[in-house]
């Protein structure tokens, strides 16, 4: 179960196009990029939350931008977590989603983008991947223990319509 929502750069230097997506641990996206990178590699914006919050929000997000995926535009079958988009308004839009939703899913403000490839170069001190229990814990610690799975929009009659709402001005 992935804690985490990032969002980083083209690795490909295109600066029209980002990534979203979902980890287990940030070092393990940097990891897997940095070893097929010259230069140093790092993830722009990082989210912690409830795993399937962070689930729900990344389905969300690339279901509302995919006529705006590498797929979509480029024609490339395997570019569908690839979005060209300006980055301020994927932020919004994934606050915006975040507030509307009421996800437990906060933005971690990184004071310089995050590039720890393992535990022992880690920015913000994490534990190591294989220490769920801690990620599973520190979402109780923040936002209350939950007997329930899914976000609250599988209770609100009003979420597709607040969803529809979210994107169109």
């Amino acid at each position: 179960m992935s804690h985490f929502y990032y969002i980083h750069k083209d690795v490909a230097g295109d600066p029209e196009f980002l990534k979203p997506g979902i980890t287990v641990h940030p070092s393990n996206v940097v990891r897997g990029i940095q070893r097929k990178q010259s230069k140093k590699f790092s993830i722009d914006h990082l989210y912690f939350g409830r795993p399937d919050h962070v689930q729900f929000l990344e389905k969300r997000i690339k279901d509302h931008y995919k006529h705006l995926s590498g797929k979509a535009l480029l024609e490339w079958g395997n570019q569908t977590e690839l979005f060209k988009i300006n980055e301020a308004e994927l932020l919004k839009s994934v606050a915006q989603a975040i507030e509307n939703y009421e996800l437990d899913i906060i933005k971690i403000e990184l004071s310089e983008p995050y590039h720890g490839t393992n535990q022992s170069n880690c920015p913000l001190s994490l534990p190591g991947e294989n220490d769920r229990w801690y990620f599973d814990d520190k979402v109780d610690e923040m936002f209350g223990y939950k007997s329930y799975k899914g976000p609250k929009y599988k209770a609100n009659i009003n979420a597709l319509k607040a969803f529809k709402n979210l994107f169109e001005e």
